[in-house]
């Protein structure tokens, strides 16, 4: 069920994720919806999950005891709505399920009709950001007012990736739509350092400094359609 164009404009998931008028009245009327099959690369870490990352989690979900923080910067070159780069974090797994679903209130794009889908299909709190991404495998992004930035002091082992997944998101009226996500590719077990904006919300629980991660040199992702219910 696809959310309004009053529930596009007023989603919300962490204080950067406030969509600006010019960019809502920029969106397109009508966006491909789920499932989506992408193409995809890009630089993904995780740690433990600070006492400040609950906050981040939007009314109904709860965290789930024993929990992880994921961020990411990823590289689409195939989606419905073409080629973009996106940053994402999600504080800490959620209840639901054996094993828990992630949740994602940080989430920017450099493209305007990405911001129409992930609102409207997924209620991800798309916003625009601009990504310079350098050949030494360090990306910086900047949104409006805030940064984030890493880069990969390390590599290890290439490996084999295969990841199943839910994602929990939260409508504007409080239904949660469960979305399963799985992906299959390539990557490289790197160690990541992260610079954060320390003015930013997520400073709270988006952690700066060393962390293992994965440089995913080429993947394959499927996001499907999410259930909506009432919490």
């Amino acid at each position: 069920m696809t959310l309004t164009a009053a529930e596009i404009k007023t989603l919300v998931g962490v204080p950067e994720t406030v969509l600006p008028p010019e960019v809502a009245a920029a969106l397109p009327a009508d966006t491909p919806g789920p499932p989506w099959r992408v193409r995809m690369s890009g630089l993904l870490w995780r740690h433990r999950p600070t006492a400040g990352a609950a906050t981040a989690v939007p009314t109904p979900l709860e965290r789930r005891r024993r929990g992880i923080t994921n961020v990411g910067f990823v590289r689409y070159s195939e989606t419905p709505v073409g080629a973009y780069d996106e940053v994402m974090g999600a504080p800490v797994t959620v209840r639901g399920g054996l094993l828990g679903r992630t949740c994602v209130p940080l989430i920017a794009v450099d493209s305007i009709p990405s911001v129409h889908a992930g609102r409207a299909h997924w209620a991800l709190p798309k916003v625009m950001a601009a990504f310079a991404w350098e050949p030494d495998d360090s990306v910086r992004v900047d949104g409006d007012g805030w940064w984030l930035s890493a880069r990969v002091v390390q590599r290890g082992l290439s490996i084999p990736i295969f990841g199943r997944s839910t994602q929990a998101q939260v409508r504007p009226d409080g239904r949660v739509g469960s979305v399963p996500v799985t992906m299959r590719g390539r990557g490289r077990v790197v160690t990541v350092d992260v610079a954060v904006d320390p003015n930013a919300s997520f400073a709270s629980w988006l952690l700066p400094g060393r962390h293992r991660g994965i440089l995913l040199t080429a993947a394959t992702m499927r996001v499907g359609a999410p259930r909506w219910r009432q919490q």
